[in-house]
């Protein structure tokens, strides 16, 4: 069902100095349905007292009333801001000449009749000038219905303004106490990592001369030597592997140059030239042009170095390592690309591949602390470069570096 619309009091004003005359009108204009208070005055100070204290939908005013008549009324009405919209019919006796009608208009009536009243022409101008009335007080009920739901949310939403803001206060409190507990955590491992260095250096070089003492000794006892020999190695790359985490987190610039990218290769080579031959690894290159290529010559050097080794460490048992090192201009950026025919990776080994510690559990023989591609990363990082893998299982893995452009020759890493 329809919502029915709340009944709004609506008060009209009947202003005549003969009471029969007044109350002709009032039951011409009373209608079943309609809920209206009629009020009536004899003279112009008590229709003025009346106007002044109700508020009033509508006013008849007669015109010819001893003392103050019905155009001084309309006059003073007009005059006080709480009245001067009240709208004004004039009811008059008076023949519809052009010069009173002007004169009624010119104090402030919005209309006339003229008796004898035509009750069909007096309904219709009554009915019409409720219904404004009616539609203006339900727009200013609205209207106030709607100031009221504005500030309710702006309440609510400077409540939540203010909650937010507490929330931000609290959030940086908590991030500078992160950020402490970060550097504190850094420096530990720091410290603790080059106060181990000390002591198992001193173990390794205590093996060596233990194993120089001892010509012979029995091939159980070569074995324990071997694995202690290589429990020390592994230490050895974890510390450095560490300390290597912590002076890149601290390191804030890094100055970049042109860089002989075929030159780079030729020094890897060189310092892998052992672990080359042993494992017969094919390496083939297809370098462009890269004299515009700007980077920072110790972090390429370390990418390239990083890649090509992992290539050999994780070749397949039953092929030589093939590597192809593609490497190519963009219009934004420069492209490496690192492809090897190795033992390659599932989807779930991949999504691992570069995080902390994560190393595959078949390589568990192969030197390595999972720590080189999670510090690769966050190397390239630091110049705006990505580095991503594709990768199958048992056909090999293809890894991509690709260096945006830089806009200028100094990169400062992002706190």
């Amino acid at each position: 069902m329809m919502e029915q619309m709340p009944l709004i009091a609506t008060k009209v004003l009947i202003v005549d100095d003969y009471e029969e005359n007044i109350h002709s009108l009032q039951n011409l204009l009373s209608q079943d349905g309609q809920e209206i208070s009629f009020f009536h005055a004899t003279s112009g100070n008590d229709a003025l007292k009346i106007a002044f204290r109700e508020d009033l939908a509508l006013i008849f005013l007669d015109v010819q009333m001893p003392g103050m008549d019905g155009y001084e009324v309309a006059a003073i009405l007009k005059q006080k801001k709480s009245t001067q919209n009240i709208p004004v019919i004039f009811v008059t006796a008076l023949n519809q000449e052009s010069k009173y009608v002007a004169e009624g208009y010119s104090k402030g009536a919005i209309d006339y009749l003229f008796k004898p009243l035509d009750p069909i022409i007096t309904r219709a101008k009554f009915n019409s000038f409720i219904n404004i009335y009616l539609q203006q007080k339900r727009l200013e009920d609205a209207y106030k219905d709607l100031e009221l739901i504005v500030k309710e949310r702006t309440s609510d939403l400077q409540a939540k303004n203010e909650e937010l803001l507490q929330a931000k206060n609290e959030l940086m409190v908590n991030n500078k106490k992160l950020v402490q507990l970060n550097n504190e955590l850094d420096q530990f491992v720091y410290i603790a990592s080059h106060d181990l260095k000390l002591p198992l250096a001193n173990l390794e070089g205590l093996l060596e001369a233990v194993m120089d003492d001892l010509e012979h000794f029995p091939k159980q006892s070569e074995d324990i030597f071997n694995m202690m020999d290589n429990s020390v190695v592994q230490m050895k790359n974890t510390i450095n592997g560490l300390i290597d985490i912590i002076q890149g987190q601290q390191e804030e610039e890094a100055q970049l140059e042109f860089i002989d990218c075929q030159q780079v290769l030729d020094e890897i080579k060189i310092s892998i030239f052992n672990l080359i031959q042993d494992s017969a690894a094919e390496i083939r290159v297809q370098i462009e042009d890269c004299n515009k290529f700007r980077f920072n010559k110790v972090a390429f050097k370390s990418v390239l170095y990083n890649l090509i080794t992992n290539a050999i460490k994780y070749r397949h048992s039953e092929r030589k390592p093939e590597i192809e090192i593609i490497f190519t201009e963009c219009d934004e950026s420069f492209s490496l690309r690192v492809l090897d025919n190795g033992v390659g990776m599932t989807e779930q080994e991949r999504m691992k591949l570069f995080k902390l510690f994560s190393r595959l559990e078949y390589a568990s023989n192969t030197e390595g602390t999972g720590m080189g591609l999670y510090n690769l990363r966050n190397l390239l990082a630091r110049y705006q470069a990505t580095i991503d893998v594709h990768s199958e299982k048992g056909k090999g893995s293809e890894f991509v570096v690709v260096f945006e452009k830089p806009k200028s020759d100094l990169l400062v890493k992002n706190m």
